[in-house]
């Protein structure tokens, strides 16, 4: 049985329970948009500063990368990067010193249930001295930026996603609540209360006709 065919005054009861639960879904969800809407402003802002910063280091990486191929030539960079890999192995026992591999440390936050990146950071082995022209510790700090800005750019990227998704979400759902479900909640309320009038008119008749033709 569908729940909005109840009858009775207990039925009656029910509806206004359901309608009171609705509406204030309503007022939730409401109040829900607008707290993710502004956080998502402020981390569609946040996206693109850490786009800029990316697109810089990024730039500036290629840059350097161009000048040490010239410098150096392909053979030559191929040669301090493989130094640059066997210096690494030769320590990795030392615990002082980090793995070969980059990390990404996420912050996590959350706003109305929620979760999502609030920022990252990235964890970089420590940079090794390797034979090669003037360019290229340059080259190597440029792409180190490079990398740590990609981090950060990343992690924005994920949380206005996250954001927009649940946005979309909180917004469809209000949405159907307050165009559906209330009105059919507040129709199904009226026509119940309707025919709650009339039974209560035919006992009142009733009433009387007894009444009545008990006095005659």
């Amino acid at each position: 049985m569908s729940p909005l065919a109840v009858t009775g005054r207990a039925g009656r009861l029910q509806l206004k329970h359901r309608l009171a639960v609705a509406r204030g879904g309503v007022d939730l969800l409401e109040r829900k948009q607008r707290v993710i809407a502004a956080e998502l402003e402020r981390l569609e802002l946040q996206r693109e500063r850490t786009a800029e910063q990316w697109e810089t280091a990024w730039s500036q990486a290629v840059t350097w990368l161009q000048r040490c191929t010239a410098l150096d030539g392909v053979q030559g960079l191929d040669d301090a990067a493989l130094d640059g890999i066997r210096g690494v192995a030769e320590t990795a026992a030392d615990a002082a010193v980090p793995g070969e591999a980059a990390e990404a440390e996420v912050d996590w936050g959350g706003v109305m249930g929620v979760t999502y990146p609030r920022g990252a950071r990235c964890l970089l082995p420590p940079a090794r001295p390797v034979g090669g022209s003037a360019a290229l510790a340059p080259a190597v700090s440029a792409h180190r930026r490079a990398v740590e800005a990609g981090v950060r750019h990343a992690a924005a990227m994920r949380a206005v996603s996250l954001l927009g998704a649940e946005l979309a979400t909180t917004r469809a759902l209000r949405k159907s609540i307050e165009t559906r479900l209330v009105p059919r909640l507040e129709q199904a309320l009226h026509d119940l209360e309707v025919r709650l009038d009339e039974t209560d008119r035919e006992e009142n008749l009733r009433m009387r006709w007894s009444a009545g033709t008990r006095e005659g």
